[in-house]
């Protein structure tokens, strides 16, 4: 059984906030004017959280893509035994 690597949890758990974020924030400044004709826009701080929501999500899947290729990727290595 494999040790669980718990700061890659927390990354995870970070990940699903800042999409989160992303996503409510799209969700407010493109369908919800669609839905109630009131016209939403950005605040600065809104804007802030929006730009470092997807920094911080842009980062965390590199991270994670590293990882992966560090660890060796399953279908990959599968693949390459049978060829072989």
């Amino acid at each position: 059984m494999k040790k669980v690597k718990w700061l890659n949890v927390i990354k995870l758990l970070v990940l699903i906030v800042c999409l989160g974020v992303v996503i409510h924030d799209l969700y407010m400044v493109i369908v919800y004017p669609l839905i109630t004709s009131n016209l939403v826009g950005w605040t600065y701080w809104g804007l802030f959280t929006f730009f470092i929501s997807l920094c911080f999500a842009y980062e965390i899947c590199e991270d994670f893509k590293e990882e992966i290729k560090k660890s060796g990727d399953i279908t990959h290595t599968t693949t390459t035994h049978v060829n072989n």
